[in-house]
């Protein structure tokens, strides 16, 4: 009947939020786990990894260093 299970489906949602949240919030993985209603942060960080290729802690650290190229590039 349909193409994804709805699991997946709302397994997937709330990657996408949490991988906006870690983009846009000075929120903690803790929290962000919290927020997309997962309770175990290891399960969260598994799952993220399994989408992102990234683990959220390393995604930060990207995320941060690319954003903060940008901005520097602007300033010169």
């Amino acid at each position: 009947m349909y193409a994804v299970p709805v699991y997946k489906f709302l397994q997937n949602e709330r990657l996408v939020y949490a991988h906006k949240l870690l983009k846009d919030d000075n929120l903690s993985i803790m929290e962000i786990s919290l927020v997309v209603e997962y309770t175990n942060p290891g399960r969260f960080a598994q799952l993220f990894k399994q989408k992102y290729e990234y683990l959220p802690s390393k995604f930060i650290n990207f995320w941060f260093s690319y954003y903060t190229r940008i901005l520097m590039t602007n300033l010169d």
